[in-house]
Order: C-alpha cells, then structure tokens, then sequence
C-alpha cells in the first residue's frame, strides 16, 4: 500500500510541476497540488502506523494508557498542553477524550505561566504536544510536572528536543516533510498528532467498556446525541394513546375520535391487548362515505398500525417516520401500545 501510494505521489509532483509551465493548465496544477498535500498526509500517516511497530514505540504508547488508567482511578483528569498548531490538536483531543469517557481538559501552554498551571493536580497526567519540542511556551510547564511529580507525556517529532527529555513517556512521531512549500508550516506532523490522539481515545474508550447507553449521557443534544439514544429516552407514560377493541363499533370510534384532528390515531387491540391495527377520523369518514354502514367495526376499518420498541435506536424510529411520510407512530412494549412518539419531537432534539 505505501509503495503503491509513493508511485502515485511521485506520479501527481511531477504532473503538477509540468503544469506549472503552461498557463492554460494552471488550475490542473492547482489540482494536482490539493493532491499531492493528501498523499503526502496519507504518507504520514502509514509511517505513524508502521512506527506502532516498534517495540519502544509500543511499549510509550502502553504505558501512556497505564498512566491515564492510574489518573482516573485518582479521580484525576488528563490535561492536553499544545503551543501554536499543535494546540489545536490538543484541543480538539481533549474533547474527544471527554465524549468518549475520560475526563480531560486543554490548556493553552502560554497560559500555564500566567495562572492557568493551577488547573493541574497531583492526581492528574498531562499530555504536552510540540513537533520540535523545544518551544519555549512549554519549558514552564515541564518544571512544573517535574517538581510536583505529575507524569507527563510528551507526543513529539524530536526525541533529543526538551520535551522528550523531561517527559515520562515519549509518544513518538515519525519524521515526515511537511506538505507546504517551504516545509515549515504544521501539516503533515499535526495530521499524525491528531490521528495519533485519536487512538489514545478510541483505545481507551474500548478500555473503559464505553458503549451507546453511556456514550449518550455525554451527548444528550444534536443528530449525534440522537444516533444513540433510544426510543425509551423519548418514552412520556403520560402520553397514553387512544385504544379501542378491534371488536368495538362504529358508534364508540366515533366518539372516541369526535374532536380529535383528522390524522390523529387510535389503536386497536386484540383480546390479549396487543396492537393489531390503527384508526383515524379520516379513515372512519371514508368508510363510512362508502358504505354508510353504522354497523362497521374496528377491525373493519383499521389500517396497518406502525409502531416501534421501546428499545428502537431513535435514529430506525426517525427512518420508519420518514420513509412512511408519518408525524406519528405508536410505542409498544410485549406488542402492547403505551406511547405515542412525535415526528416533531424527535426535529426539535436534533437540532
């Protein structure tokens, strides 16, 4: 796969070099150079794969998740220190840490000098993040995890730099030419920072044993939050729906229906109280248009009644509404109607 990758990245340079001449082909070029950023990332990104090779490199990894273990248990956090690009990266770490179970902070490095290296406790391991590991930011900020004896980590590209001589654990990044022209601006090496932080967070959100009940309790609000919650989340057992018996009359629909908006369902059940089908005033009154037939039953005029679990991953129920052009459909438990679930409820949660 690198191999093939490097061909094609050697392939994409030199037609973007040979379109650079030709002014009619300049957008080709423009193109071409979008391309060669990617597979440059890409590359580094199979190089910080390959790197997980390495046994020292596994054995960093490891013991950084043994640390954040060790943090936890404390009831401590894991606090993300970056300066300039790679306090992005930190960030945005930190956050995905948190959603996926781990409590974790960012702090920008410049503010650590000026009050915020408060924020970090014994009981805490902090996760510095510098390229060269020498930015002059982060120098406060390893005294002071080395003074008190707070472990750090340091995720870097220079294993001689600072950083990684202060560090408990070096996370290690491989050294890659970054995609910009003059090889200086953070591209390539943020790329691997991130992806590298990303599976610190999936690994230990698999350590932890997160899963979809928890991980909706960090994200009760959006489509995300809605992706994982359940139909029971919605569930509101003072919002009973209207039932009938399949055997009732024509005479106790319609006063069960009389004053209720026109789409506005009934369920009805059978002898063992399990839904069998669904009524509306609609359907009563094209019933009864047709036939004028008074002595009309449930079961006579009852359509296909749509309806979900309790346990349906709202994102199915939301699907099942859609595809069906529904504003509603009924809740069942044992096949047994207790609730109504609202279109409209589930826009208003995903917004």
């Amino acid at each position: 796969m690198k191999k093939d990758l490097t061909k094609k990245l050697n392939e994409v340079k030199s037609k973007a070099d040979k379109s650079k001449s030709n002014i009619i082909k300049r957008s080709e070029a423009r193109i071409s150079s979008a391309k060669t950023v990617i597979m440059q990332e890409a590359m580094g990104l199979l190089k910080l794969a390959d790197s997980l090779d390495n046994i020292t490199n596994q054995k960093a990894f490891i013991d950084t998740l043994h640390l954040i273990d060790k943090s936890i248990a404390k009831n401590g956090k894991i606090v993300f220190i970056g300066m300039g690009k790679p306090s992005y990266i930190a960030h945005k770490i930190a956050a995905t840490m948190s959603s996926l179970g781990t409590p974790s902070i960012y702090v920008h490095a410049a503010e650590t000098s000026h009050g915020d290296m408060g924020m970090i406790t014994k009981n805490d391991v902090v996760i510095c993040i510098s390229n060269s590991g020498e930015s002059r930011e982060i120098f406060d900020v390893l005294d002071y995890c080395n003074k008190f004896k707070i472990p750090l980590i340091g995720m870097t590209r220079n294993k001689d730099g600072k950083l990684a001589k202060k560090s408990d654990v070096v996370l290690l990044i491989p050294d890659v030419p970054e995609a910009c022209p003059m090889g200086k601006a953070p591209t390539v090496s943020t790329t691997q920072e991130l992806a590298l932080g990303d599976a610190l967070c999936i690994v230990m959100a698999e350590r932890i044993g997160m899963n979809p009940e928890r991980y909706k309790h960090f994200h009760p609000g959006g489509k995300l939050g809605a992706s994982v919650m359940s139909v029971k989340d919605f569930y509101n057992n003072k919002v009973n729906p209207i039932i009938v018996k399949h055997s009732d009359s024509y005479d106790i629909l319609f006063k069960k229906l009389d004053g209720l908006h026109n789409d506005t369902l009934i369920a009805v059940i059978d002898n063992k109280n399990q839904l069998v089908g669904s009524v509306s005033s609609l359907d009563l009154l094209k019933n009864f248009t047709k036939s004028r037939d008074k002595s009309l039953k449930a079961s006579d005029i009852m359509c296909e009644a749509m309806y979900v679990d309790l346990d349906c991953p709202l994102f199915e129920a939301s699907k099942l509404l859609n595809d069906n052009n529904l504003s509603s459909c009924f809740i069942v438990k044992h096949k047994k109607p207790i609730g109504i679930l609202y279109l409209n409820d589930l826009v208003k949660n995903a917004k």
